[in-house]
């Protein structure tokens, strides 16, 4: 029997569905998932079999995209109205057999409605459904359909419950096939058997990137925590490999320690291999890296492909050689007929001119791309033509030679504006859209409207790369190719200004998105940056280089809660670069900029580097007779907060409020809920009235982080006045609309109810507690939640036999406030003192002193260990 049955249309949600189910395969095995009717034994009755495997699953995942309610068959009837279409035959047998039925809605697909339906899947329309998102966000939504369905599958989770999302696979998918390397491949995962690291040494264009997929993907379904492939190639400093490797893997830097030890901690338990492509170029700091985590985490595997070693201990180097003469005509041919179907090859020509390619497999693709303009035989002369001379002048060895051969005459049969756009295309780093394309290279000879059909010219010819990304086509360079281009744009005297273009391209774009993530748009600008996150990072650098600090900073500080949420490590790199130039900053750029940087680092719950800040903005306001606009009282109030100063947050709110402009809908919306916070304290009763006007004003205004943060405050006020009935549903919906894309506002609400059940619910409470924990640990994003979720803990602790591990927690987390310099919110350390009286019942004042001082020693794996244990 297989438990799950994944009912979906090929037309509609191929993509999505098959990313669903390697999840599937990986949570539960492949026997457990029937998912295409492919499988079907030949001469069997598809409505009798698909009712009949229907019947004996334990559920029903219906993968709805944004056609499937419409979609036609090709006499243009709708598919749903006919009885013998699969997805109706299928959805009829669940409904019929009561199987559970659970809709995955996917590319941004709603429920249909009864009406909507044929009368036998009417009651389809009222199945509770989940939505699972693109990137970044497809792991985490996936995870919570796992945790839903693994008590109905059954059996124990190949991956750990609670592991992170970020103990996923990230392969692409509908990989080439790696012609000729089978016995290579095998023999490189047992030497992941055996060897902590092992790099596939060899020159650009040999194939290591493709035979180290295929690894990753021979070794997927064996490990619990996945395969992760790391592209390097565009990273400029050694500074960006830590933060590029941890973004990959999901894993966020702590306020309380660095991110190389945050990475080590996180991937000490777990089993994984983890790809890292094109190594060549940060040797230093990529053999450093490796070092550390082959030394902390002895079930991480690191396979590495490179131009030379990495040189570290341990490291088992495989040396990539070209393709054998079968297997390098064979890939010949398998390019050559995506191109042409109408042409028969001589293979005694094609093996000629493989060897005359040195057998390296980028230069045959390359060749074989001008199979539709010229015969094999063609390509032979040309070829041999080109490489004798380059050779006859050149004493490098002979596959760098062919390659660079093979890549000039590619580029030389070019037409001149595919040679100049090629040219312009080498600034980008990593993948780009068409978009960017045509915004950085349009112009000076090529048309905008001219762009698309050129890159698909590109690809064609095997110069440019496309796949598929968050619903659209990014493009990218191989590396040997963009070298090339690079040299021939700097030539062509065009560099500094296609540089030019690009910085100001996703320096105005980052702004944009930075815009939209503040006021109605937060989740799908965050997943634009952060596919767009290395050209940005390469941009910032450049307008650094130029001596355009102003500019920089002008896209660092609209980026703020990007920052916070989704690249704290990167977010504080860039405002320290700022902090250091300072002095040429514009005057008021140079306020913004430190105002920024303070509720950045309030944020991440370091005081003591906030306080400070905040005082330099103050002081270069009136050096430059700047008023003090709105948003610096609503930073000032929040680090009074911070810091317990409840009637100064409400002062600096109402005085932020006197200078409002009528127009001015996020810092209106932003002083009042941290006024709130205040008023709860002072007047709960009148807090209840205005967050209730709060959330009016942000659904009127269409401000979606405002509309879950009002939520958020109203169950609050509600929890602290002890109405927990009235509470929960308003937390609960903040959650919802918060998701993890606003993981401030979803730790604030699960910290609430934590607090709220506390005394009923102890269980309850452990729960949310937990459950903010892993939130807060996965976002670093206001930390002072984290103190308290662990103060909820230690409460509990006292009456649950872990009294002594409660003063210790008590004890550990006192010492990160003070070393963070935040005091916390005032009943949060109600909830603190209320915590220590209940252990010194428990134990004694004097014992619970001790355990306290063992606390604050402790490490911040230490207290992990301490969170995590039943």
């Amino acid at each position: 029997m297989q438990p799950l049955f994944i009912s979906y249309r090929r037309s509609d949600s191929e993509a999505y569905t098959g990313r669903l189910y390697d999840r599937l395969v990986v949570q539960f095995g492949k026997d457990a998932i029937f998912k295409d009717v492919d499988s079907i034994p030949l001469g069997i009755d598809f409505r009798s079999h698909l009712s009949a495997v229907v019947s004996q699953c334990r559920a029903v995942l219906a993968v709805v995209g944004p056609h499937w309610l419409e979609a036609r068959d090709e006499s243009g009837a709708r598919r749903l109205d006919n009885r013998d279409d699969f997805v109706r035959i299928e959805l009829e047998a669940a409904l019929a057999r009561e199987v559970p039925l659970i809709p995955v809605l996917v590319s941004g697909a709603v429920m249909p409605t009864a009406p909507q339906l044929p009368e036998s899947l009417a009651d389809f329309a009222f199945r509770q459904g989940t939505a699972v998102r693109p990137d970044p966000d497809f792991h985490r939504d996936v995870d919570r359909l796992l945790a839903f369905l693994q008590p109905l599958v059954g059996g124990s989770a190949v991956i750990p419950a609670g592991a992170p999302a970020a103990q996923r696979s990230n392969l692409p998918r509908n990989l080439p096939g790696c012609i000729g390397r089978t016995d290579l491949v095998a023999g490189v995962v047992a030497d992941l058997n055996n060897h902590p690291v092992v790099t596939l040494a060899g020159f650009g264009g040999i194939g290591k990137t493709r035979i180290a997929q295929q690894v990753g993907l021979e070794l997927a379904a064996q490990l619990p925590h996945g395969v992760w492939f790391v592209d390097l190639a565009g990273l400029a400093a050694e500074g960006e490999v830590l933060a590029t490797v941890a973004r990959t893997l999901g894993v966020r830097e702590h306020t309380s320690e660095s991110l190389a030890v945050t990475l080590t901690e996180a991937l000490r338990e777990r089993e994984l291999l983890i790809i890292l492509d094109n190594c060549e170029r940060l040797l230093q700091g990529i053999a450093a890296l490796v070092e550390q985590v082959a030394a902390a985490a002895p079930n991480v595997r690191i396979l590495a492909t490179s131009r030379e070693p990495l040189g570290v201990y341990g490291e088992k180097i495989v040396r990539v050689a070209g393709l054998d003469e079968t297997a390098a005509v064979a890939l010949f041919e398998a390019r050559a007929a995506q191109i042409r179907t109408d042409m028969s090859f001589d293979r005694a020509v094609l093996a000629q001119l493989c060897r005359r390619l040195d057998f390296v497999p980028l230069a045959i693709e390359l060749a074989a791309a001008h199979v539709r303009s010229l015969a094999p035989a063609q390509i032979l002369a040309r070829v041999s033509e080109r490489v004798g001379v380059l050779r006859a002048t050149d004493r490098r060895a002979a596959r760098h030679q062919t390659l660079e051969a093979l890549v000039a005459w590619s580029y030389d049969l070019l037409t001149a504006p595919e040679r100049t756009l090629l040219n312009r295309l080498s600034v980008f780093v990593g993948s780009f859209d068409l978009a960017a394309a045509e915004q950085v290279s349009a112009g000076a000879g090529i048309d905008a409207q001219a762009v698309v059909e050129l890159l698909d010219r590109l690809v064609d010819k095997s110069l440019l790369s496309a796949g598929a990304a968050r619903g659209a086509t990014r493009f990218r360079l191989m590396d040997t190719v963009r070298q090339y281009a690079a040299g021939k744009l700097e030539a062509a005297g065009e560099q500094a200004e296609m540089f030019d273009r690009h910085a100001r391209h996703f320096s105005r774009q980052a702004q944009a998105l930075g815009e939209r993530i503040r006021d109605r748009d937060t989740r799908d600008s965050s997943a634009a940056l952060l596919s767009d996150i290395d050209n940005l990072n390469a941009a910032l650098d450049r307008l650094a280089g130029q001596g355009q600090h102003t500019e920089k900073a002008g896209v660092v500080v609209a980026l703020n809660l990007f920052w916070q949420m989704n690249a704290p490590g990167t977010g504080r790199r860039r405002y320290e670069e700022l902090v250091t130039v300072e002095a040429q900053l514009a005057p008021e750029m140079r306020f913004l900029t430190l105002l920024e940087a303070a509720s950045f680092f309030s944020n991440l719950g370091f005081a003591t580097r906030a306080v400070p800040l905040l005082e330099r903005a103050r002081a270069a306001a009136q050096a430059h007779a700047l008023d003090l606009p709105p948003y610096f009282y609503y930073v000032a109030a929040q680090v009074a907060e911070m810091d317990g100063r409840a009637a100064d947050a409400l002062s600096l709110c109402a005085a932020g409020t006197a200078v409002l402009q009528p127009e001015d809908d996020f810092n209106a919306l932003s002083l009042r809920s941290r006024a709130l916070t205040s008023i709860l304290k002072l007047q709960p009763a009148l807090a209840l009235e205005h967050a209730r006007a709060t959330l009016r004003s942000a659904q009127e205004t269409g401000m979606d982080l405002f509309v879950s943060v009002a939520h958020m405050l109203i169950g609050l006020t509600l929890m602290l006045q002890g109405r927990l009935e009235e509470s929960q549903p308003e937390l609960l919906r903040a959650i919802e609309l918060a998701d993890q894309a606003m993981p401030q506002v979803t730790i604030s609400a699960l910290v609430a109810l934590a607090a709220g059940y506390r005394a009923v619910d102890p269980a309850r409470s452990i729960a949310r507690a937990r459950e903010a924990l892993e939130v807060e640990a996965r976002s670093d994003i206001m930390p002072w939640f984290r103190v308290i979720a662990a103060y909820l803990l230690a409460w509990q602790w006292a009456a649950a036999e872990r009294a002594e591990d409660g003063a210790r927690l008590l004890g550990a987390m006192d010492e990160m406030r003070r070393r963070c310099g935040f005091a916390g919110i005032w009943w949060g350390q109600e909830i603190r003192d209320e915590a220590r009286e209940r252990l010194c019942g428990a134990l004694s004042a004097a014992r619970v002193q001790e355990l306290a001082g063992q606390g604050s020693a402790l490490t911040v794996s230490e207290v992990r260990q301490l969170l995590a244990a039943p």
